[in-house]
């Protein structure tokens, strides 16, 4: 953007909330914080991706997470689940390891499936839905090759879909050289193996986080969403915080549902913990890191418009406090409609605005702006107490300066989130988005952009008083 159109964009904006015109808050981010820089598909087709790997409904892009530099190449590298794979079976799932150029496109690729990768023979069943959630807990065995958790929330250990999680261990190569395990019967989920912590449709490993060492034991700790447990009511949902032993078995548990969080918070049916759990930073500057967790079905404003929740915890890993963003509080001003499932994935993406306080990117993949399912993005610029200050939603409507970005009926764009950061070292930012709802074999989009620190609105305020008091005496 010419700095004249900059200025004037900006003077624009403020002079209207000055005399009393409502701000349009995709505009204050536009103007004042981001430029979309450069926008890449990644599917069967384009960016890279080996032809004649993905076929219709697998689902390509249904997780996406950055592993950091695998290949020590200087570029960072992703993940991406492809839930619906067909390797070994029906629906047994599948993760692609890409390997990144600096341009966005991908240098080559390796899967992990049943039959490839190295996870082994006999692993994975028909319908186990591996890939659906992905994290990287970091180096859990201290190889100094980060670490990688798949979710596999229809494995039947225990119990039928009561799910499950891998934590591999990978080589340069994204080969997995060993792995752990943990679903009902395995891998250390209730300690002393006493009873069986999931039940039957619990679906646990629906969504995964890497939340560091989040109760200060020493361990690296995960998130995991168990999005249809039924603690205090049917589907409503629940999130396992698992700290990982450094061969990858879990060491102890704190698990999250409705009894734990103020009295009313969720209902049936909201599904509390899937698809997308997040540390997104200290909001409050309380030393203790806050979590997103979506609620993807939750009815405020429309029949599963979607929310998402902002958890405050205390030091022993109670809740203190607990802020919803939905069609009817948090500060969210664009409208949601009828299943447009906002909240279902959530990322990070440090302080976009140099306020000190972190911001998010949230996915809305049913949302039909410009089509039917076609997905959005939305950026939020977040309040200290985890309501939005300021937002700018990204759609087939309004690209946001995202030239390239073309969705199609049944995309859902917004279906994965994760934000690689900089992906080769120049300066910009990396966020990965998934479109893998099926449509010929699903998708992920890569958007880069930078972004600028402003001074306080305050501060802003007073400078432009004073060149419309200055405008006001020259025409007196």
């Amino acid at each position: 953007m010419p700095r004249d159109s900059y200025y004037g964009v900006l003077v624009l904006t403020l002079s209207q909330s000055i005399l009393g015109t409502q701000i349009s808050q995709a505009a204050t981010i536009l103007a004042n914080t981001f430029q979309a820089v450069a926008t890449q598909k990644i599917d069967s087709d384009e960016g890279g991706f080996p032809g004649g790997f993905l076929e219709n409904g697998d689902r390509f892009g249904r997780s996406v997470i950055s592993i950091g530099d695998l290949d020590l190449d200087g570029v960072k590298d992703l993940v991406v689940g492809a839930r619906s794979d067909d390797d070994g079976g029906e629906d047994a799932g599948a993760a692609y390891i890409l390997f990144m150029n600096p341009d966005l496109t991908v240098k080559s690729t390796t899967k992990i499936s049943a039959t490839t990768g190295g996870l082994g023979a006999g692993v994975l069943d028909a319908g186990d839905f591996f890939g659906y959630s992905l994290a990287s807990p970091g180096d859990l065995n201290n190889d100094g090759i980060q670490d990688l958790t798949v979710g596999a929330p229809n494995d039947d250990d225990g119990s039928v879909d009561a799910g499950a999680i891998y934590n591999l261990f990978l080589d340069r190569t994204g080969a997995v050289q060993s792995f752990q395990k943990i679903s009902n019967i395995i891998g250390g989920l209730t300690p002393g193996n006493q009873g069986s912590p999931l039940s039957e449709g619990d679906f646990f490993g629906t969504a995964a986080g890497a939340i560091g060492d989040y109760n200060n034991d020493g361990f690296v700790d995960i998130a995991i969403g168990a999005p249809r447990d039924d603690d205090g009511g049917t589907n409503q949902g629940a999130v396992w915080l698992l700290s990982l032993e450094q061969g990858g078995a879990v060491a102890s548990t704190t698990k999250i549902s409705d009894p734990d969080l103020p009295f009313g918070t969720l209902s049936s049916r909201d599904e509390f913990g899937g698809r997308h759990v997040a540390n997104i930073g200290d909001l409050d500057g309380d030393g203790r890191d806050e979590l997103a967790v979506g609620a993807y079905l939750d009815d405020d404003g429309g029949a599963d418009a979607g929310a998402l929740y902002t958890l405050f915890f205390n030091d022993d890993l109670t809740i203190r406090d607990v802020q919803k963003i939905s069609a009817l509080e948090g500060g969210l001003t664009a409208s949601l409609s009828d299943d447009d499932l906002f909240g279902m994935t959530v990322a990070p993406l440090g302080d976009l605005d140099g306020d000190g306080i972190p911001d998010i990117a949230v996915g809305s993949n049913k949302d039909d702006d410009g089509g039917e399912d076609r997905g959005a993005l939305f950026f939020f610029l977040m309040n200290s107490d985890g309501t939005v200050k300021s937002e700018a939603k990204i759609s087939s409507a309004d690209n946001f300066g995202f030239d390239s970005l073309e969705l199609t009926d049944g995309a859902r764009f917004g279906r994965a989130l994760g934000f690689v950061g900089d992906l080769a070292g120049d300066g910009s930012q990396v966020l990965a988005v998934g479109a893998g709802a099926g449509v010929d074999g699903g998708a992920v989009w890569l958007l880069k952009f930078r972004t600028q620190a402003v001074p306080e609105p305050s501060a802003i305020m007073l400078v432009l008083v004073g060149l419309v008091c200055r405008q006001a005496r020259r025409r007196a």
